[in-house]
């Protein structure tokens, strides 16, 4: 049987080594499959035109691939036509290809590898032949589209300002138009429902967007850094948005969703300066780090129940910020989320609150007093540090923990109360507070603390009181010995009791108080309500509930509750 001659020419080349061939300074190697790639064009000058057909040995071969590096640092390129037959664009081909210009694009369905057009700074036009080719590309990186170095797109000679997505298109592939200058508007038709991973980052120009009404998801940077952008109405379908979708977006002033959103992801409105409503927050669930970091014009914060978790910076350098309301659902809270919000006065914490993040006000001037939930059982570090307007903070019982530079510079900051449970405060907690003259603490055992817990300035000016069976111990121990002004108080000692007698002469039970109150419930045996409570002979009987509730004054001395 006799062979076809291009079989045998293959046969021949690629059983020898003559599979190389160079036209025009550039270099050729022949496929097993009997296509072309070209693998070396770094010779090429000037504005090339690439052949779709190459002719060697009386053959042709289909140029059908463009190898990695191909034309790598050749800054002697200034124009690249790539013909119809190319479906790969390898990795790096074009990398820092400092003078190319322009790149024309004769087919669709072409696979552009990574970092494929990286370094090109002066490459300005892009020429496609069709739209519906340009959406048909699989761009596998962000630099790896030739609209990356911030390209305008050319549609058959034409400047594509107005993107009107084609019928039947379901889904704008991941850097679609990544920096494409030249956009202005785009309408995504009736059919699109998924939009990419940065399939319109960097698109600066973009001031009007029409979102299919079918839309349910937008990838991670989707629209970001779209600066000329000023509202986005969602349609009621989309309920998933990506990481940093609107990330850069200055110009954004408003957001709608009206299907609701669960999740907003790190980053997503980062930088979004203008912005000023968060009413979309509705049904928010989860916040992300760093999700509004740098959103100057937010001004208040009423977040939902039912919200579970906020990140770290969150609300980080939100500089219009002035009251935050937290809700009881919140149990998940990251570090410095309100860091540096410098008008923010008001803040509600979760009522079951049991630490305070790292970091959650710091540098917060504006903050003259917290209301910390009774379940705080811990502040982590640099939680109210430089809060130099804090001048009041009720410390609850509970709390054991005070980490490191917790209120480092809070220089208002004039009195502190520990409670007995306190154990452990850390490295400059209460560091540079000039005006905290007069520090309590509760704790029998000194809590430890190190040299530099508080100011040398304390230790010689600040009166610390303690309980008076414990001046000893504090005289003695590790940082509080630094202290000049030791003085013992009678009413923190341990002995101070509440002394419940039911009826007159009746049975008497004692209940630990340490200079608490404490909230009973008062029932007789069948149920019904005593006639009188008598607190230190002072009758209180209007204070119980219909209940039978009951919260003592605070007990500061060993005090008798009688009831009759």
């Amino acid at each position: 049987m006799r062979l076809p001659a291009l079989l045998v020419m293959l046969l021949t080349l690629l059983a020898g080594h003559a599979t190389e061939f160079t036209i025009d300074n550039i270099r050729y190697t022949l496929e097993a499959d009997g296509t072309c790639s070209l693998t070396d064009g770094s010779q090429a000058a000037g504005d090339v035109s690439l052949p779709a057909v190459i002719e060697a040995d009386g053959n042709t071969f289909n140029l059908t691939a463009i190898a990695p590096s191909a034309f790598s640092s050749n800054n002697a390129l200034t124009a690249i036509d790539i013909p119809a037959t190319v479906r790969s664009v390898g990795d790096d081909a074009f990398y820092f290809c400092q003078n190319l210009k322009m790149v024309t694009l004769r087919g669709g369905n072409m696979l552009f590898g990574g970092d494929a057009f990286r370094g090109c700074a002066r490459l300005r036009s892009v020429m496609a032949a069709s739209i519906e080719d340009w959406l048909t590309y699989d761009f596998r990186g962000e630099n790896s589209s030739p609209l990356s170095p911030y390209g305008s797109l050319y549609i058959a000679g034409e400047l594509l300002e107005h993107l009107v997505i084609p019928e039947g298109v379901a889904t704008v592939r991941q850097y679609a138009f990544f920096n494409c200058a030249s956009l202005k508007s785009i309408d995504f038709g009736e059919a699109v429902t998924l939009i990419e991973t940065e399939a319109f980052d960097g698109c600066e120009n973009v001031g009007n967007i029409i979102f299919s009404p079918g839309l349910t998801a937008i990838g991670d940077y989707a629209f970001a850094i779209n600066v000329g952008l000023t509202e986005v109405t969602l349609p009621a379908s989309c309920r998933s948005i990506g990481r940093g979708c609107f990330y850069g977006c200055s110009g954004l002033t408003s957001f709608s969703a009206p299907g609701g959103l669960e999740e907003i992801p790190d980053i997503t409105f980062a930088g979004c300066t203008s912005l000023a409503n968060t009413d979309f927050l509705y049904r928010v669930r989860s916040i992300g780090d760093e999700a509004f970091l740098l959103c100057q014009s937010i001004t208040s914060l009423n977040l939902p129940e039912g919200l579970e978790s906020i990140g770290s910076h969150a609300f980080q350098d939100c500089s219009s910020l002035r009251t935050v309301a937290l809700p009881s659902s919140l149990s998940s809270m990251g570090s410095y989320i309100f860091l540096n919000c410098r008008v923010l006065s008001e803040v509600q914490l979760p009522g079951a609150l049991e630490s305070v993040p790292a970091g959650l006000l710091m540098q917060c001037p504006a903050i003259s007093s917290v209301k910390l939930p009774e379940s705080v059982t811990e502040i982590g570090d640099y939680a109210f540090a430089q809060c130099t307007g804090l001048k009041y903070l009720d410390l609850p019982a509970p709390l054991a923990h005070i980490g490191q530079m917790a209120f480092y510079g809070c220089s208002a900051l004039r009195s502190m109360e520990f409670g007995d449970a306190m154990a452990e405060i850390g490295a400059e907690a209460f560091y540079n507070c000039p005006k905290l003259n007069e520090l309590r603490c509760r704790a029998i055992d000194p809590p430890a603390i190190s040299y530099f817990t508080f100011d040398p300035r304390m230790d010689a000016e600040t009166i610390l009181y303690v309980p008076e069976s414990a001046t000893d111990l504090y005289a003695n121990a590790y940082g509080w010995k630094l202290f000049s002004h030791i003085e013992g108080d009678p009413s923190y000692n341990p002995d101070t009791r509440l002394e419940i007698i039911y009826g007159e002469g009746g049975k008497m039970t004692r209940v630990v108080g340490y200079g608490t109150s404490l909230r009973l419930i008062l029932r007789n045996a069948d149920g019904t309500l005593p006639e009188r409570v008598i607190f230190n002979g002072i009758d209180m009987t209007s204070e119980m509930t219909p209940e039978g509730e009951f919260t003592t004054p605070r007990i500061e001395s060993p005090s008798v509750l009688t009831i009759m």
